[in-house]
């Protein structure tokens, strides 16, 4: 769990998505015994979208939605935990290009074009007391 910690507070350019940015030979490359998070921890390595309750279970007895950032311009993610996975780095993007992620995401749920009104509920700001990034 540690590695895992110091992954997600590195400023190492060579870790998670802003390696990305940088071209492959800039980074040293990954041995297996480098592995962050470790396999064992993995299912537990979770967004904070997780935490957030940004992300409806089943029975789908609602719609759990999240807005992160203040930006003038609206993304919505829209998925189940595959779209959501994608929410940290879309974080990211958002603070530099004013935007605002609005999440519409349930797990084991694929979306559909189906028409619904009765789970209409008001969006909340993302995070521990905050409207986030």
């Amino acid at each position: 769990m540690a590695r895992a910690a110091e992954a997600r507070t590195s400023t190492d350019p060579c870790t998670g998505a802003r390696a990305l940015d940088l071209p492959a030979s800039a980074c040293p490359p990954v041995t297996r015994n480098q592995l962050v998070p470790e396999p064992a921890v993995a299912g537990d390595d979770k967004s904070d979208i997780y935490a957030d309750g940004c992300l409806e279970h089943s029975p789908y007895e609602g719609l759990s939605r999240c807005v992160y950032g203040t930006g003038s311009r609206d993304v919505a993610i829209v998925g189940n935990s595959h779209a959501a996975q994608w929410v940290p780095a879309l974080r990211e993007i958002a603070k530099k290009h004013d935007l605002r992620i609005t999440t519409f995401t349930a797990a084991s749920c694929a979306p559909s074009m189906r028409t619904s009104t009765s789970h209409r509920t008001a969006a909340r700001p993302a995070g521990r007391g905050g409207s986030g990034p």
